[in-house]
């Protein structure tokens, strides 16, 4: 088993214990010199047992209770967020990416008086970490931060060369980065990566003999590098070079046009190897397609729904599902299938006894370029609306310092358009998303270049982007609580609470409630609160006061919202060690609190000038807006 032992092995290997590196927080650079190829090696050692404890993880069911039971003593051993911090730390400490920067430019760097990034061991660990993010993020199955994390380098192994002269480094980063593109169907790209790495393995081949420990690697990797390719191939028919494509044919056979569907003499499909483990977010990912289909055929996805509809729901699920692939997850392309359910067709069905919903011609997007959208859409009144909505999570301390305050924002689309439009959206201050998710119909080469989104965009709701700012700098927080809480001896405290706006830019902060849970000696709260109404639950000790809304222009001490009276103390039980944490919810229409704006929305493709709307929204998110006090 890979147990808790494993983990600290590696901590000791590279220096990492409990989300910190022992290895970055020397004030001095370590003086010894080791081979980059053992750098390589142990990046490469701890991604491997990352991968085989999750591997391990995965098969519960075939392991014994002692098993079970050791791996619910040490949860967080190999946690994902752990082996992130590590890698992310030795990149931070060695300046990589700012080396990298630079040698693209071609400038010198100037380290400054910063000794560590002068040193080959924190150099090469910083950029072997790179490829260990790339490789943990493609495992992970988020393919688009894979490919954002290695931008600093120049996927050209000529150009690689000069930096790296570990040969399985340079394979398998190319590997990986092809593999991303592939799944991110750019099978150009992949193919231009796939092609040039084979030719330079091909040209290699005297060093990898030389260097027989990393022979068998990198073969495996080439083996799997000729199946990605022929399936890109497949899928996107270009030429290359000659030489490999002979390797392809006689890889191959005669099967190279349609390498998807055939069966090798040993009865195995011959991609099967580079494809093992399903991806964890893949699983995620579509069972959120599912919530989001049951969603707009039932308008929720209750208990209740689930059995009223249970007819549909297997239909539904055997459309998305064929012989355990994700095949069809459009909501235009299954409405199509599978008419969502009404009253007029339930009464249908018990008249004519059919009890199918299935329809028998199969959809027109289906076969597309764009299946999320159907075909012969036609609306009396074209209309698209845009909700950019962002959700804050904060943690105030008691002097009033932000401790951490991040953004999760979304734009969610209502998009009723005759036809086949075009649409494009543009912003001010686009620069500000950065850690982004798109819809499938976005164009990502035009937004990595232009920073504005063009898509062809699905009928009907749907959520065309999501992003997250985690900078404290840009985000300005929009209320303040002054607080003074005391518990005194003899049983009886006190309790003050004033709310005001802060940085609202004129707008009204709506719905604030502010929710507090009262330590346990608390018996009772005596409070007055000059606006809205609170309550206290003896029972559950928490303390609820909503305040509704505070305008503006509410800046005097005397208009403000204030909470005030005495807390009651159980009698003979000691004073509370610490004070509670305020809880604060509110909503701020018509801003974004990051600044974001939408600057235009334009039409193409479509004469009829449709009506656009923008609607922006700023609540608290699910990881709540905490006031320490």
């Amino acid at each position: 088993m890979i147990d808790a032992l494993s983990w600290r092995h590696m901590v000791i290997v590279i220096g990492a214990d409990s989300f910190h590196c022992r290895y970055i927080s020397k004030e001095q650079p370590l003086k010894i010199e080791l081979p980059d190829q053992w750098l390589w090696d142990i990046i490469e050692e701890f991604i491997y047992q990352f991968q085989s404890f999750c591997n391990f993880r995965t098969k519960l069911a075939k392991r014994s209770d002692d098993d079970i039971e050791q791996l619910k003593r040490n949860i967080k051993i190999w946690n994902v967020h752990a082996v992130l911090n590590v890698m992310h730390s030795l990149v931070d400490k060695s300046r990589i990416v700012e080396q990298l920067e630079a040698a693209r430019k071609g400038v010198s760097f100037n380290p400054g008086s910063d000794l560590f990034c002068q040193t080959n061991l924190y150099k090469m660990f910083g950029y072997f970490s790179l490829i260990g993010l790339l490789k943990l993020h493609t495992l992970t199955s988020d393919y688009y931060m894979a490919l954002k994390t290695i931008e600093c380098i120049d996927l050209y192994v000529t150009k690689q060369n000069d930096f790296c002269q570990v040969f399985h480094c340079i394979v398998a980063t190319n590997y990986h980065a092809g593999f991303c593109y592939t799944m991110m169907r750019n099978y150009e790209d992949a193919i231009r990566v796939f092609v040039d790495t084979l030719l330079y393995i091909q040209r290699s081949k005297p060093i990898i003999v030389a260097q027989t420990f990393q022979n068998d690697a990198v073969n495996k990797t080439a083996d799997q590098m000729m199946t990605l390719l022929a399936i890109c191939l497949t899928l996107n028919p270009i030429r290359i070079d000659e030489t490999i494509y002979l390797h392809l044919r006689e890889k191959f056979l005669d099967k190279l046009p349609k390498p998807l569907l055939w069966v090798g003499p040993d009865g195995k499909l011959p991609f099967r190897d580079s494809f093992a483990y399903v991806a964890p977010l893949f699983v995620i990912e579509f069972l959120h397609r599912i919530m989001d289909v049951f969603e707009d055929y039932f308008g929720e996805c209750t208990e209740t729904s689930l059995k009223d509809n249970y007819v549909i729901v297997y239909e539904l699920l055997d459309e998305m599902l064929d012989s355990g692939l994700p095949l069809a997850t459009e909501t235009n392309i299954l409405k199509e299938l599978i008419k969502p359910p009404n009253i007029f067709r339930k009464v249908a069905n018990l008249v004519t006894g059919d009890n199918t919903n299935i329809s028998n011609t199969l959809p027109s997007s289906q076969l597309s370029n764009i299946p999320w959208r159907r075909m012969g859409v036609k609306y009396t009144n074209n209309e698209a609306y845009f909700d950019l909505i962002e959700e804050i999570d904060a943690i105030i301390d008691r002097n009033g310092a932000t401790i951490m305050c991040e953004i999760q924002g979304y734009i969610d689309c209502c998009v009723k358009l005759s036809g086949m439009p075009d649409l494009t959206l543009s912003f001010v201050n686009p620069r500000l998303l950065d850690d982004v998710s798109f819809h499938p119909c976005v164009r990502l080469k035009k937004w990595e270049s232009e920073r504005v989104l063009s898509f062809i965009p699905p009928d009907g709701n749907f959520r065309l982007i999501s992003y997250h700012i985690g900078s404290q700098n840009t985000i300005s927080i929009p209320i303040y609580v002054k607080h003074n809480i005391q518990f005194r001896e003899g049983s009886s405290g006190r309790f003050e609470l004033t709310v005001g706006p802060k940085q609202t830019m004129g707008k009204t902060l709506e719905a604030v409630v502010i929710e507090c849970t009262m330590p346990k000696s608390v018996l009772n709260c005596t409070l007055t609160p000059t606006q809205g109404k609170s309550t206290f639950d003896p029972v559950k000790k928490i303390l609820v006061w909503d305040i509704g809304k505070i305008e503006s222009n509410a800046q005097s001490a005397a208009r403000l919202p204030s909470l005030r009276g005495n807390i009651v103390l159980s009698t003979g039980q000691p004073i509370p060690e610490s004070n509670p944490i305020l809880n604060v919810r509110f909503t701020l229409n018509q801003i974004a609190i990051s600044g974001i704006r939408v600057q235009r929305v334009d039409m193409h493709g479509e004469k009829y000038k449709p009506f656009k709307g923008v609607k922006y929204i700023t609540t608290v998110g699910k990881g709540r807006f905490q006031i320490r006090t």
